[in-house]
């Protein structure tokens, strides 16, 4: 339903917009004319229409530019409890989402994007890790503390996808690299 109204606003701001700038060029028109005749002057009715279009042309691009900067200000999530349905903004999500991950040894810093979807909440979680553990096992704790994060804190039970990319890798010097088991075999 919210969708429908963004739409709805954008349409109406095209709309007005179109109107003024319709109503401007007939102005603007008549008053080459009049100018030609030698009758144009800054009181008569066309001067009033060109002035009039100008604003009609100006307040649905304000008015368009005032949405725009309140949509920015609205993403949150919405979450259904027991005591109704609860907001709670994209920033606080992303910025919980990063002490989670800080909490994990290995990693050194994290940035988080997350947006609503039909299936549930979408997140994108980039790591800067140190190599301190193998990769697969970072990659599964940071997925699975931030998961439990947002279904037990947060209460945000309708998870979609949780995607971790490792961005960089940092070897520390002078520490030797994790132990590799190289008698594995292979079967």
């Amino acid at each position: 339903m919210r969708s429908f109204y963004q739409i709805m606003t954008v349409i109406c701001c095209v709309l007005l917009f179109l109107i003024g700038l319709v109503g401007f060029l007939v102005g603007l028109n008549v008053g080459w004319i009049n100018a030609a005749w030698g009758t144009f002057t800054w009181g008569t009715p066309v001067f009033t229409q060109q002035i009039f279009s100008l604003i009609l042309m100006l307040l649905p691009l304000l008015a368009f530019e005032v949405y725009l900067i309140c949509r920015e200000r609205e993403r949150t999530i919405h979450v259904e409890s027991e005591q109704g349905m609860i907001m709670i903004s994209e920033s606080a999500i992303v910025e919980f989402i990063r002490k989670v991950a800080k909490e994990i040894q290995a990693v050194m810093d994290v940035s988080a994007k997350i947006r609503n979807s039909p299936n549930g909440a979408v997140v994108r979680i980039r790591v800067k890790v140190k190599a301190i553990e193998r990769l697969p096992d970072i990659h599964k704790e940071v997925r699975s503390r931030v998961e439990e994060g947002l279904r037990n804190v947060l209460g945000i039970d309708q998870i979609a996808d949780v995607r971790v990319l490792i961005s960089d890798i940092k070897i520390e010097s002078g520490k030797p690299a994790p132990p590799v088991d190289i008698n594995t075999k292979d079967e």
